[in-house]
């Protein structure tokens, strides 16, 4: 039996029941038929929340990339316009010289033609390393195809930032952004979100605004 969850625009309780004419846990309302009742920033909240649940229950957690330029303030919390990064997955059982075509860019439906050779993937025409994905691993690197920045997981895993959904992000005015290996912590302003800016780790509470954005977690 399902509780505690939305089952499209109603929500079931912990006893299986709709919920009606009340706040949902999520602090969401509903009516006394029991759907709920959005407002245009409730509904794209949510709407991002959902996205963002039902990708990470099923792959490696998301990245963000906050636009410049974009953050505004809403009041009680800063809206932004973002692109949400996902993983690119390595086929198994590769052996040297074999060629793959690999999705880059779920938005656009870019691939890459790449050369795998001693555990890593190389762009055809001039045989630059483009990553050192693991056979059968997941992988990220930069969204931005003339770079390709690498980032080690765990000493061996790498990831690699593709674009898979273009949202928003939904910001406490209490949120900070943080460079963990500066030791720099800055509570989020317009001024400090200046530049296309790519976060490894982006934490949420529970009703989907950001509380903390981090840059090079690792």
């Amino acid at each position: 039996m399902a509780i505690n969850c939305w089952i499209g625009n109603y929500y079931l309780g912990s006893n299986g029941k709709m919920l009606t004419n009340t706040t949902t846990p999520d602090g969401y309302k509903v009516g006394e038929d029991g759907a709920w009742i959005p407002n245009d920033a409730e509904y794209e909240v949510r709407k991002n929340k959902e996205f963002i649940d039902n990708y990470n229950a099923n792959n490696p957690g998301l990245q963000f990339i906050v636009k410049a330029g974009t953050l505004v303030d809403c009041g009680n919390y800063y809206q932004a316009d973002a692109v949400y990064c996902g993983a690119i997955l390595a086929p198994s059982g590769l052996k040297d010289g074999d060629i793959v075509s690999l999705v880059v860019n779920d938005i656009t439906g870019e691939t890459e033609k790449l050369r795998f050779k001693n555990g890593s993937f190389f762009e055809l025409d001039d045989d630059n390393i483009w990553g050192g994905v693991m056979d059968g691993k997941y992988g990220y690197a930069s969204p931005w195809k003339e770079s390709y920045t690498l980032y080690e997981v765990g000493g061996c895993d790498v990831r690699a930032n593709k674009p898979v959904y273009e949202g928003k992000l939904f910001i406490r005015k209490d949120a900070t952004k943080e460079y963990p290996i500066v030791g720099s912590v800055n509570r989020v302003t317009p001024e400090i979100i200046n530049y296309d800016e790519l976060f490894d780790e982006v934490h949420f509470d529970k009703e989907g605004y950001v509380t903390r954005l981090i840059w090079n977690s690792i």
